[in-house]
């Protein structure tokens, strides 16, 4: 069952120490800069762009600061919102699902969507990924990644606070499938290894996907 609320109410609660702990990870992650910046420098001239589960905006500050000027952030934590507007005054920034965008076939010319997909099951990480495509331009890009090697994480504390909040690890082949089931074409993907003592010691998956 989707955990919407209990989302909500886990990232509205930890909302500024997140935004304290990870605003500035990217910059010890040398790989993910890579990528986010190729990334920006394709789509910089395609149209607007979507930064889903931005967070605190770290993601979406960072595709900004590449050339991404017309970019907004959109998380399902209110709490959130307010911290990446505060912290990232130039940029837009909304609540939204990803489950039920409320934007119109074809609307944005590319979608990030950095470990926005964590606390989704199967089917309804496969009702994202169809949603996704279906706010994406023809060509538009979809760059995502998320933790690989199957498993369901139940989560009582995060950040020190209480929540009661589940995350999902995915088979990196899986998704792949689930992503052409979809009517994506993948363009890229690969898993890396952890930042030792830096993050979370689990393997990575990132995917670049093409809509046609």
């Amino acid at each position: 069952m989707y955990q919407k609320q209990n989302i909500i109410n886990c990232y509205n609660k930890v909302a500024a120490k997140y935004a304290d702990q990870f605003f500035g990870e990217l910059a010890y992650k040398p790989l993910d800069r890579m990528v986010l910046s190729r990334f920006a420098a394709d789509n910089d001239d395609k149209g607007k762009i979507a930064d889903l589960g931005c967070g605190c905006g770290h993601t979406t500050a960072f595709l900004q600061n590449f050339g991404a000027k017309n970019i907004v952030g959109i998380d399902l934590s209110p709490e959130m919102i307010v911290m990446a507007q505060s912290l990232c005054p130039t940029i837009d920034f909304e609540v939204g699902n990803i489950l039920e965008l409320q934007y119109p076939d074809y609307h944005f010319a590319a979608i990030l969507a950095f470990y926005a997909i964590v606390h989704f099951n199967e089917a309804e990480l496969a009702q994202a990924l169809t949603e996704i495509h279906r706010v994406t331009q023809t060509d538009g890009q979809f760059l995502f990644s998320f933790h690989t090697e199957e498993q369901v994480m139940a989560v009582a504390d995060l950040l020190e606070e209480k929540v009661e909040v589940n995350f999902h690890f995915f088979d990196a082949d899986k998704v792949l499938e689930m992503l052409k089931d979809c009517g994506w074409t993948i363009v890229d993907a690969f898993v890396r290894y952890p930042y030792h003592g830096k993050e979370y010691p689990s393997k990575r998956a990132y995917i670049l996907c093409k809509k046609h």
